[in-house]
């Protein structure tokens, strides 16, 4: 073995003996929006008020995931909050959305599952439909007093979901996922009352359903008919006219009719 190599073989050596200094991890100092920014910038960003988002949290808090001895630098409940409604609100693009509250986009799509598994398990608490008499009876009112329509309860309709479109569906059953507008979704019953709350959600049935056809194999639709339910609901021109649902009459012919 020549000199050259000896030298070289005593330079590897020499290198595998270092120990290495491991660098200190440097953590972004997150802003805080609920301090830097002005009760109309937070509602122009976030669609909520500071105290509605925070009412919020605390409803959820218990429902997310706990950091064990602060470690990593975890994100607050109320940041997760916005981070998730940012998204839900403008539909926007996950890196932007990371880069607008100096977190990563991995980190933005995990608080967004998170925050919507919390909200939807507190459905039961606000989704509630009106079944007794007096709760019919105020739906009704609500109706009269602002619509001057008597015996609505609610109103009805189908929107596909979710806003961001899916861009494939894999399987046998990709092309049942297909609406009529050409590309993927999940067709969503949603019916409401007159100040636009929620009443009852059905979201299982794929995009190529039709709204009709959601609506007569819904259990509530069984309960409208059996009697169950005394009132009437508001409907477009998707679902028949029946004596509890009232559509629009296509080719009115009087002013009857048009009113």
């Amino acid at each position: 073995m020549d000199i050259g190599n000896v030298q070289n073989v005593r330079r590897v050596r020499n290198l595998t003996n270092v120990h290495f200094i491991r660098q200190r991890k440097i953590y972004k100092i997150r802003k805080n929006p609920y301090i830097e920014l002005t009760n109309n910038e937070f509602r122009k960003k976030y669609r909520f008020s500071k105290a509605e988002c925070l009412q919020i949290v605390n409803e959820i808090r218990d429902f997310l995931p706990r950091a064990v001895n602060n470690r990593g630098k975890p994100i607050s409940p109320s940041l997760q909050f916005l981070i998730a409604l940012r998204y839900l609100a403008r539909g926007q693009v996950r890196d932007d959305n990371g880069d607008l509250h100096d977190v990563s986009q991995p980190t933005v799509s995990r608080c967004l599952s998170q925050i919507c598994r919390a909200l939807a398990s507190l459905k039961n608490n606000y989704i509630k439909f009106p079944l007794t008499n007096e709760e019919l009876a105020s739906k009704k009112a609500d109706f009269r007093r602002k619509f001057n329509m008597p015996l609505i309860i609610g109103a009805i309709d189908c929107t596909h979901i979710p806003d961001i479109r899916i861009k494939k569906v894999a399987g046998d059953y990709a092309q049942l996922y297909i609406n009529r507008k050409g590309f993927y979704s999940i067709n969503v019953q949603v019916i409401c009352d007159a100040n636009c709350h929620i009443l009852h959600v059905i979201a299982r049935w794929r995009g190529s359903a039709h709204d009709s056809r959601i609506w007569n194999e819904s259990l509530i639709k069984e309960q409208f008919e059996n009697g169950s339910i005394n009132g009437i609901l508001l409907g477009d021109s998707g679902y028949a006219c029946t004596p509890y649902m009232l559509t629009p009459i296509l080719n009115p012919q009087n002013d009857v009719e048009r009113q």
